[in-house]
This record gives C-alpha cells, structure tokens and sequence, in this order.
C-alpha cells in the first residue's frame, strides 16, 4: 500500500468522527492502527480514484467519514459493541472504495485483456461506450472495484 508522508496527520485524526471518537473515549489499543491506515489511505482516496473518475462523486476521506457516520447513526446503542466491532466498521469505511485507484500499469493490463482479476472484456465495453476509452475504463473499474479492494485488503494484512 502507500505509505503514509511524514508527520502527516489524517482527517481522521484531526477531526475525528463519532466512531473513533468512541473508541478515544476507550483509550482503544486499535487507534494506532487506525490512524495509520487513515494515513495511508487518505491520500489514495484523495488523489488517485479522481485520475479515473474526475465526473464521479468524490470518494475522498470525506466519504469514507459519511459512511463512518452514516454506521454510527445505525447503531441503537454503540456501548454494546466492543472495540474490535467498531474497528471493523471503521476499516470497511476506509477501504470500501479503495479498488477503484488504479495504476497506470493495472490500466495497460486492462486494455490488453491481461488483467488478472477480472474476465471482462476491455473491447467489448470499449464499443459499448462508443470508442470512449476513459467511459470504458471507469465502467471496467467500478465493476470490479470490491473484488479489487478485497485483494488489496488481502495484500496488506498486517
């Protein structure tokens, strides 16, 4: 994954939501973690998915802590969850869209038919999309964004 720059905090960090708040007012062993995926995410989020869909709503950070929200408010009674509960819920908010960043390599391998996570064919969206290779890609990658995030999820366990 990308790591995280110097001395960077993230917006998590800095403007907590109500999940991480709940788990601060825990002292929870889990925040360091947290945080530093926060970091390193965040900047993934932030720059990398606009690259492939500058027209789509932004799936910055900012979504990411709309969806933390979004759980927090679901929970009757979030003091009958444990921490580890809370984590979890806090990690699928980060990394719920992370598939949809793409490298340049990955869209190469696209467009040759040789990506390997994924039958679909680059031609045939190609010509559903009228010749119009940035439509084409972004369909590509948001068919596939959570068998992509799952892999990623997959890679980086620590």
């Amino acid at each position: 994954m990308y790591s995280a720059v110097e001395n960077f905090k993230s917006k998590i960090e800095l403007d907590p939501p109500r999940l991480v708040k709940f788990l601060e007012s825990r002292k929870s062993e889990f925040l360091t973690n947290i945080y530093e995926l926060a970091r390193n995410v965040e900047f993934v989020l932030n720059n990398e998915i606009p690259k492939t869909f500058p027209k789509y709503t932004m799936h910055d950070i900012n979504h990411s802590i709309r969806v933390m929200e979004n759980m927090f408010s679901l929970i009757p009674n979030i003091e009958e969850h444990d921490e580890l509960d809370i984590t979890i819920l806090i990690y699928s908010a980060l990394l719920h869209d992370i598939g949809m960043a793409v490298t340049d390599a990955e869209k190469i391998q696209i467009k040759s038919n040789t990506y390997p996570y994924s039958d679909i064919v680059f031609e045939a969206l190609l010509e559903k999309f009228c010749g119009n290779e940035t439509e084409a890609m972004q369909e590509y990658i948001r068919k596939i964004h959570a068998i992509r995030s799952a892999e990623i999820v997959a890679l980086h366990k620590t």
